[in-house]
Order: C-alpha cells, then structure tokens, then sequence
C-alpha cells in the first residue's frame, strides 16, 4: 500500500494518459484504434519488451496500421497510378461523376 495516493488526490491517471487511445473521449465513445492498442497492450503486458517485439508483432503492426493508415495510403496511391496510366492509354475513360460533368452539363 503506497503512503500518499498522489494520482487519486490530483484527480489524474498517468497510466492511461499515457496510452494513446484510452484517454478521456469526447460523448464517452471509443477512440477509432482503441481496440488494436488494448490488444497490443494485453499482449505485452508482463512479459517484458524484448519478447514483445516479437511475440506481439502482429498486434502492433493492426494497431499501426489504424493510426497511420500507411497501407491504405500505398495501395490507393497505386491505384490511382494504374488509372491515370490507363487514362493516358486510352483504356479506361472515368465516369462523367468523376469527371467534374453534371448530369444537366451534358
């Protein structure tokens, strides 16, 4: 038992500040990646930084990949590639939705 509950007196709580998900939401909704970071945590909770690198490597790269969204961002650029590669050859002509033309327009 401590001798002074510092954290309860001062009204804070340092562990789930620290988290990046857990922290007080706005309307008491769960943030976006809050599920793959408490994954990530339960998984490397208690045995240690070394063997979490490892063992917990998938749960890390979900929680990752929700925050920076780096995977998304390389395929739908690729995509977008590939269109304007087909645009210029001729292949493939967008929709007139996707071309700025309205129905009345045309």
């Amino acid at each position: 038992m401590p001798f002074v509950d510092l954290q309860s007196k001062l009204g804070i709580n340092l562990d789930r500040w620290m988290l990046l998900q857990s922290g007080e939401q706005p309307n008491k909704r769960p943030a976006r990646c809050h599920a793959f970071e408490k994954e990530w945590i339960e998984c490397a909770h208690g045995i240690g930084q070394t063997r979490a690198k490892k063992e917990c490597q998938l749960e890390f790269e979900d929680f990752y990949e929700c925050m920076h969204r780096q995977k998304t961002h390389q395929r739908l650029y690729t995509i977008r590639q590939q269109r304007d590669k087909m645009i210029k050859e001729g292949t493939y002509s967008p929709p007139s939705c996707h071309t700025g033309k309205t129905q009345e327009s045309l």
